[in-house]
């Protein structure tokens, strides 16, 4: 009878409802569309307040860091609020301790199947939040990821594109894991950074790069002569500028390397008037929205004008855009002016670069450039032509292509083809062949161990 008894107790538990020690802890496992799987990992936690909370991982996504989202116990099992394209409803199997269930949308059928698992162990790096001064004083905030290991270790500073990007600690984590520090800081005026971002100007900008290398290069456990530079998109024309500086002596450290990511080879004007008649060509505009945006380049980036003229003009480009309703998809918020006192702060008048007469005597720095194939902003052909006046110097460049990529590293969900014919389901992710490129480069050039 004790036996039964106890049997009897085990069975009624295991139907009992889930309680926050079934689920708390690490979980692994799948996110399955249309047959095609997405491994995620889940970490449930509980705050002192009492609430859980759910943190979807998905290494596909390389770097994203996503926000923990709200979970709640049910009778019998779990919900976990907005997870991945809506709320994830899931049954707890208490015998093989696995979630299981699917995300309530009403547009996409997407199973969850999530297994307990060990905690990841500790990651091979530190990090800490750190602060610095640009030239004019303003003091920058960033983030250092330090590989643990021998010391010291060679390094790398992160370079944004346009506008006001934020420090990018999850692709930070994913280089020091291989072997590099990476400073990662916001720009001016955005994150943790004092000062404006929207009047800042390309000197701005490669005045606060410079800082980062001047501060990173004393770091006692950086390498000084192994600080290298990573620009993606308008972030090369910062790479370029920093280290044109250094080698005419304005800088104070030159930096080991340059690693663009879908970043121009040409000037700023050309990259944009070449970039208005291509993604007026790759969205489908309207067939003058091309020959109208590259005056409206020329006439924002024209010096010695009548500027009421000029203005006037623009204003009358920006209004057609509007009522055609094609000015977001191809202008920035800086790009054309309201007013004419917007006339100075436009983004062609504030970055004015043409790294030319740099490729001409670049014999000395390794230079990686990873594009998109299809990339109309940064336009695959012409930019490669202007890039090869370093191989013509003597210089030491790599070119990756990434093929079917635009003009970023992220593809969404798609429904994509094999040669066969054959349809099937692609989930979002981060195309990995910029990380691997820029890997394999560093341990080629010795700036990362094998």
């Amino acid at each position: 009878m004790r036996m039964i008894a106890v049997v009897l107790a085990l069975w009624s538990a295991a139907l009992a409802a889930p309680t926050y020690e079934d689920v708390r802890g690490h979980w692994i496992g799948a996110l399955v569309k249309d047959g095609a799987p997405l491994n995620v990992h889940v970490e449930i936690t509980k705050a002192e307040d009492g609430t859980l909370a759910a943190k979807l991982t998905v290494p596909e996504w390389i770097w994203y860091e996503a926000s923990p989202d709200e979970a709640r116990l049910t009778e019998t099992g779990l919900v976990i609020k907005n997870f991945y394209a809506g709320d994830a409803v899931l049954s707890f199997d208490p015998r093989y301790r696995q979630l299981v269930g699917k995300v309530a949308s009403k547009e996409e059928a997407i199973r969850v199947h999530l297994k307990k698992a060990l905690p990841p162990p500790a990651p091979p790096f530190t990090e800490e939040t750190v602060a610095f001064r640009s030239a004019d004083g303003t003091l920058l905030s960033g983030a250092l990821v330090l590989p643990r290991g021998r010391e010291p270790v060679p390094a790398m500073i992160q370079l944004h594109g346009r506008g006001c990007g934020v420090r990018n600690t999850g692709e930070a984590r994913v280089f020091a894991r291989y072997g590099t520090a990476v400073l990662a800081f916001d720009k001016r005026g955005a994150g943790g950074s004092a000062g404006a971002c929207g009047p800042a100007t390309h000197d701005d900008t490669v005045a606060d790069a410079a800082a980062a290398l001047e501060w990173l290069a004393g770091h006692p456990r950086i390498d000084a002569s192994r600080i290298g530079l990573r620009g993606s998109s308008a972030g090369a024309w910062t790479a370029q500028a920093l280290v044109e500086e250094a080698k005419a002596g304005r800088a104070a450290v030159k930096p080991a390397y340059i690693v663009t990511w879908v970043g121009p080879g040409t000037s700023i004007f050309q990259q944009q008037l070449s970039s208005a008649a291509e993604v007026a060509a790759a969205e489908g505009l309207p067939e003058h929205a091309g020959p109208l945006s590259q005056e409206a380049v020329r006439l924002a980036a024209a010096e010695g004008v009548d500027k009421e003229a000029a203005f006037n003009r623009l204003l009358e480009i920006r209004k057609q855009a509007e009522e055609e309703g094609w000015y977001g998809r191809m202008f920035g918020g800086d790009d054309l002016p309201k007013t004419i006192e917007d006339m100075d702060t436009l983004f062609l008048r504030k970055f004015r670069y043409d790294p030319a007469s740099l490729f001409a005597e670049l014999t000395d720095t390794p230079y990686l450039a990873v594009f998109g194939e299809n990339d109309p902003v940064v336009p695959l052909a012409e930019n490669v032509e202007a890039l090869g006046a370093i191989e013509a110097a003597g210089g030491d460049l790599t070119v990756h292509v990434v093929p079917g990529r635009g003009h970023g590293v992220e593809h969404g969900d798609d429904t994509s083809t094999l040669l066969n014919g054959e349809p099937y389901f692609k989930h979002d992710t981060v195309e990995p062949e910029f990380m691997i490129a820029t890997i394999e480069f560093l341990r080629d050039k010795g700036f990362l161990p094998r």
